[in-house]
């Protein structure tokens, strides 16, 4: 993984950090390291497309087996079941996560940047949610 410099194009990149956090094996995805490394160097787009691909990882594999009649769902779908369970514990908790998933996704198909302080938000409650997942 490589940071372009200023000409390069920013779709490029941001699509070129997507597949490379799709590589990565399932197995050092629960960390949460990630997220909080790229928050720590400013990188707020990428620590957002972390925590969500997170996000996504833990409640898959959390809610597997729990949810019954559940095949393949959405991120947003294992957010409402997540909210049903009480694993997420307000509906404004989960409109929040929702809010961040739809920054994650400009950041990924409209090359949107994120501000900090808001990125910091939204990583910091997807990290809180996926600490409580893990401990379910």
């Amino acid at each position: 993984l490589w940071r372009p410099g200023p000409e390069a194009d920013p779709r490029q990149s941001v699509e070129g950090f997507a597949r490379w956090l799709a590589r990565i094996p399932s197995d050092r995805m629960e960390s949460t390291d990630e997220p909080r490394r790229l928050l720590a160097i400013g990188e707020y787009g990428p620590a957002l497309i972390s925590a969500v691909s997170l996000l996504e990882f833990t409640l898959t594999r959390t809610l597997k087996g729990r949810a019954p009649g559940q095949a393949r769902v959405s991120l947003r779908g294992l957010l409402q079941t997540a909210r049903n369970m009480g694993l997420i514990q307000s509906d404004a908790e989960r409109e929040h996560l929702e809010q961040a998933i739809t920054r994650r996704n400009e950041v990924v198909h409209r090359v949107r940047p994120v501000p900090a302080k808001v990125a910091r938000s939204d990583v910091d409650l997807i990290l809180r949610t996926v600490d409580r997942a893990n401990n379910w």
